[in-house]
């Protein structure tokens, strides 16, 4: 079982920051029988942490701490209006995560999704339950485009509120992902239940989706 969408990398966005959090939050995903984890640290117009930087971070974790850690990004939509895409893929696979502004609602949602499949990229919808703008159906409508949903943890054990743990809860029975958004080990802990990966985490997508 694998932990999708986690930010777990220390000192490189607004996740981890240490190398002694990290240890701490891939310890906790060890003793909750958790094998490996898709570190996805944000990616904007304005910055990213470049692959290497990434891989020269896990390696220096796994000095200290043996884990299986792919790399990844979280990809805010207007990245992708001024960098190809493929740089942004989640290591080993033809993945890409994508999220949007969290107040102001796209002109045309799709477009983006469109954009990295023509460079024959795999999206993947973060948190779409997080976005006030968007309904279950406009989501349903967006997943029916060839577009995977990757649901948050957190959004299920309600920690967004009320509202949006019901739109969560709804689009469980339609997600193809469930991940944590982790920004700290606490936010792990804060994981009351941990029953929401099961058959719904990326070893399981992995395999259906071979590249």
């Amino acid at each position: 079982m694998f932990d999708f969408h986690c930010h777990i990398l220390p000192n490189v966005d607004d996740g981890s920051q240490s190398l002694e959090e990290t240890i701490e939050m891939i310890n906790f995903l060890k003793e909750n029988n958790f094998s490996g984890v898709i570190a996805t640290p944000h990616a904007n117009s304005l910055y990213f942490p470049k692959r290497e930087i990434l891989n020269e971070i896990k390696e220096n974790i796994l000095k200290h701490i043996d884990f299986n850690i792919i790399i990844g990004y979280e990809v805010r939509v207007d990245a992708i209006e001024n960098y190809d895409p493929r740089i942004f893929v989640i290591e080993g696979t033809n993945f890409i995560l994508l999220e949007f502004d969290f107040y102001k609602k796209p002109s045309d949602i799709i477009e983006p999704f469109i954009k990295v499949m023509k460079y024959g990229l795999k999206p993947i919808f973060a948190h779409p339950e997080r976005y006030p703008y968007l309904t279950f159906n406009e989501i349903k409508k967006i997943k029916d485009s060839n577009v995977l949903i990757q649901i948050n943890a957190k959004s299920l054990n309600g920690f967004y509120g009320i509202e949006v743990m019901r739109k969560a809860q709804k689009l469980y029975e339609i997600c193809d992902l469930v991940g944590s958004d982790a920004h700290s080990i606490e936010d792990y802990r804060n994981l009351k239940n941990l029953s929401f990966y099961n058959n719904k985490d990326f070893s399981k997508l992995i395999n259906n989706f071979r590249i």
